[in-house]
């Protein structure tokens, strides 16, 4: 059984060879959609403001992590079609909450 090839946007959804096959498609079939998709700069849509930050921007924390954790952290990522930053920042809390 061969496995489906499969793409993670960066907001961390899983896109399907078919999926792709339909969106390529409605994109070509209409040139004016396809020219304009094209001509459009990428926009990032950026994180939605996490609770209790009234508005503000929240801290942003970074850590450095071995290759392998890092690899698992995607694949759990993957499974539960999360970013991996969602998943960092429940583990933190979980962290904090348990070691208080």
């Amino acid at each position: 059984m061969n496995a489906e090839t499969t793409w993670t946007t960066s907001a961390g959804r899983v896109i399907t060879e078919d999926e792709a096959a339909r969106v390529a498609a409605a994109f070509e079939a209409d040139d004016d959609t396809m020219e304009e998709a094209v001509a459009q700069p990428i926009r990032r849509r950026g994180r939605a403001v996490l609770v209790g930050t009234q508005g503000r921007r929240s801290p942003k924390v970074e850590a450095r992590v071995g290759e392998d954790l890092y690899a698992q952290l995607r694949q759990q990522a993957l499974r539960e079609q999360r970013r991996v930053s969602d998943l960092v920042r429940d583990a933190v809390a979980e962290y904090v909450k348990t070691h208080h």
